[in-house]
């Protein structure tokens, strides 16, 4: 059910969905939702940065989120550094790790 919604020809139904995603979701989701980090919409890529921000299991959020910073358009930069350092305090999800994890200790 889940993954029809985030499959949905409606962008609004797939921000919908992914905005309801709980932190064990977002794990159970993360493939698709990585894929979702390429939607044509920009609401539903922001939504799905988000989302990655509030898994569990942060550690397998952070390639996505630093890949869409290094390679996305504006909005998707955007919404990777928000869900990266701005939704969970001074460093957000970056402050789980030691400098130097994943090569990215620049974003610290």
């Amino acid at each position: 059910m889940i993954l029809g919604a985030l499959r949905h020809p409606d962008a609004e139904v797939r921000r919908q969905c992914v905005a309801s995603l709980d932190g064990a979701l977002v794990d159970r989701e993360q493939p698709a939702l990585r894929e979702l980090l390429d939607d044509p919409d920009w609401r539903v890529r922001r939504e799905v940065a988000l989302a990655l921000a509030r898994a569990t299991d942060v550690s397998r959020s952070v390639a996505p989120l630093v890949d869409a910073v290094e390679r996305g358009d504006v909005a998707r930069r955007n919404a990777a550094m928000e869900a990266l350092c701005g939704h969970h305090g001074p460093c957000g999800v970056l402050s789980s790790f030691p400098a130097g994890m994943a090569g990215h200790a620049d974003l610290m």
